[in-house]
């Protein structure tokens, strides 16, 4: 991992929130200037193989030592996932320590080789996997929180920005995903009926980066494993989600001048 310049991890309040398309996007985005990596760290429902369109690869074993070898996806995105290991319709049942060992690979054990940016997509909620990240990570350069428009989702992504907070983990900021919808006649944004991302920002202090309205067509892209952020620009959101990336990188770029590594705070 020292060879990794950045290393971002994307979570979520609640399952659904679309934080694994989200976690696809961002990491094209990125590698069309730059060599990312990408982790599915979640382990009981890894969906990155299919949206990388790696799902009928697999991760190999280096023959002198053990080390572990990513799946390569499109512009050279390095992947590593359950999904590469285990069939798609095999159920993964894990406990607690099996979790706990899979995380401490993906993180030591695995050959990323040199990479600018490693973005790893987290379990939903706040549950053992996204604790121990935040405990095996204190150089952690930032967390990308999605949430949706609703109040549901609210108090579930208040108890995620709680813990990084209180881990001592830098938050980069909100995305609101699914926020309104495109309008399938027209292409403009028909917006959400709440202000839940932009209240829920003003509340915890935390800048949020941009709105993603729900267009029907990412769907069917990523049945097809295809990324919106591969077609360029000629989807409204992806323009949206150009500004987030932009965000993002100018915010990892201030930190590196000032940040020094956190020492992980026990919840206890």
């Amino acid at each position: 991992m020292k060879n990794i310049r950045y290393k971002i991890a994307v979570m979520g309040g609640k399952g659904g929130v679309g934080k694994s398309t989200v976690s696809a996007n961002l990491a094209i985005a990125l590698a069309k200037n730059h060599k990312v990596g990408l982790i599915d760290m979640d382990f009981d429902g890894p969906s990155i193989p299919r949206l990388l369109r790696v799902k009928e690869k697999r991760m190999k074993l280096r023959d002198e030592g053990f080390s572990i070898i990513p799946a390569e996806g499109p512009l050279g995105i390095k992947v590593i996932s359950t999904g590469l290991v285990y069939d798609e319709d095999q159920a993964i049942i894990w406990q607690f320590k099996q979790r706990q060992a899979a995380i401490e690979q993906f993180l030591s054990l695995v050959d990323y080789g040199e990479l600018d940016f490693l973005v790893m997509d987290l379990p939903p909620g706040t549950g053992s996997e996204t604790v121990n990240l935040l405990k095996y990570l204190p150089d952690l350069s930032g967390i990308v929180i999605v949430t949706i428009p609703a109040e549901l989702a609210r108090d579930v992504t208040l108890r995620g920005i709680r813990l990084c907070q209180k881990a001592g983990a830098p938050v980069i900021g909100l995305v609101e995903n699914m926020s309104g919808i495109i309008c399938p006649d027209c292409q403009t944004v028909i917006p959400a009926e709440t202000n839940a991302g932009e209240n829920l920002a003003k509340t915890t202090g935390i800048n949020l980066l941009g709105k993603i309205a729900y267009d029907p067509r990412v769907t069917d892209l990523a049945d097809r494993g295809v990324a919106f952020m591969e077609n360029g620009n000629e989807m409204l959101i992806a323009n949206t989600f150009s500004q987030i990336v932009s965000q993002i990188e100018h915010f990892l770029s201030l930190k590196s001048h000032r940040h020094s590594p956190r020492t992980y705070q026990s919840q206890t």
